[in-house]
């Protein structure tokens, strides 16, 4: 299993699982040599693996025999749209509890997919909406986009915050010394993203915005932690504007909570998010952030300093409000819902439900 946002939740959860209490295993549809197997392996949880969906008639047949053969209590499905199929077998599995989860708010993209695509998705929905138990959401936006704008008025849907464990991201950490691993100088103001490198999370307009702020700041540097399918046309941007030299592609990393502290602000410009949860992290090590002011009002911390800006209002006035929280001091949240103490409970409670 791969680094991502869902990723990055699902290991905290289950590094905090009680054995007693769940007994989580993991099905997934990638080949083996993920970032996380071998913390998967350690943790003792089991991984199964069935072959992509694009080999339909082998991973149709791999999913039956396994949740047929499996005797579980509970299915909880996270990959959006597809969850329709996955739940539908899982139903006919004879599971009880098949929860479609919505980490995704699609709406744009759904309303400007050709009409093949929208058969697909309407299918997909009504699926859903027939064969889930109940459906969790990560925000109120990514509830709509799967669920339907109706959402609210029907018991089956609901929205669980995706809890972090806040102690990592307040460790102290050789700052001076990691800055220098990643050729960072003491005196740069470091701007910082996390996130695959795909159309959603905007990096082109991140690029335009850092040469806005490095023409008027040159000891700027842009950290970039991340890995994707469009790295090479970033970098190559990148060279276009001039600022490959003073940008870092640090790659994937599991000391994703150290590297925060490295930062000096943290920018977030996503076309799309269901949630946000690199957003979460940010502020949880108690960065400035600058964010698109689109996304979920779910993912603005208490007290922490998040500042929404439109995309529409341009890099230049975007380096602008960079350079003036630049500096701020460490400024953490107030007690917030996306506390693993807290959330993990209400996960939990969901699960048990449908125990046997």
């Amino acid at each position: 299993m791969n680094r991502g946002g869902i990723e990055t939740w699902l290991m905290q959860v289950l590094r905090r699982q009680d054995p007693a209490r769940v007994t989580f295993e993991l099905l997934l549809f990638t080949p083996e040599g993920g970032a996380y197997d071998a913390e998967l392996r350690a943790l003792g949880v089991t991984v199964r693996r069935c072959p992509s969906p694009r080999r339909v008639g082998a991973f149709l047949s791999c999913l039956w025999r396994t949740l047929r053969t499996g005797h579980y209590d509970v299915v909880h499905s996270h990959v959006h749209h597809f969850s329709g199929i996955i739940l539908f077998v899982a139903w006919l599995a004879g599971v009880r509890g098949r929860i479609a989860h919505s980490h995704l708010n699609t709406e744009g993209l759904d309303r400007a997919s050709a009409a093949p695509r929208r058969l697909y998705l309407r299918a997909m929905k009504a699926a859903i909406a027939r064969w889930s138990s109940e459906g969790l959401a990560v925000s109120d936006q990514a509830a709509g986009a799967l669920f339907g704008p109706g959402w609210r008025t029907q018991a089956q849907w609901r929205v669980l915050p995706l809890g972090l464990d806040p102690a990592p991201y307040t460790r102290p950490t050789n700052r001076a010394g990691l800055r220098a691993s990643l050729g960072l100088a003491p005196e740069a103001l470091v701007l910082g993203h996390i996130g695959w490198f795909r159309p959603a999370k905007n990096h082109p307009f991140l690029l335009r915005v850092f040469a806005e702020v490095l023409a008027r700041r040159p000891e700027s540097r842009l950290l970039l932690i991340g890995e994707g399918e469009q790295q090479e046309g970033v970098q190559a941007l990148a060279g276009e504007l001039g600022v490959l030299g003073a940008v870092v592609f640090a790659g994937p990393r599991d000391d994703v909570p150290a590297l925060l502290q490295v930062m000096d602000v943290f920018v977030f410009p996503s076309h799309i998010e269901g949630l946000g949860l690199a957003l979460i992290e940010a502020q949880m090590a108690g960065l400035p952030c600058v964010t698109a002011d689109h996304l979920p009002p779910e993912a603005w911390l208490p007290g922490a300093s998040v500042t929404a800006l439109p995309l529409a209002a341009g890099a230049a006035a975007w380096a602008q409000t960079i350079l003036e929280v630049a500096g701020q001091p460490a400024q953490f949240p107030a007690p917030h819902p996306y506390d693993l103490t807290h959330s993990l409970p209400l996960l939990l409670e969901r699960y048990e439900h449908y125990r046997r």
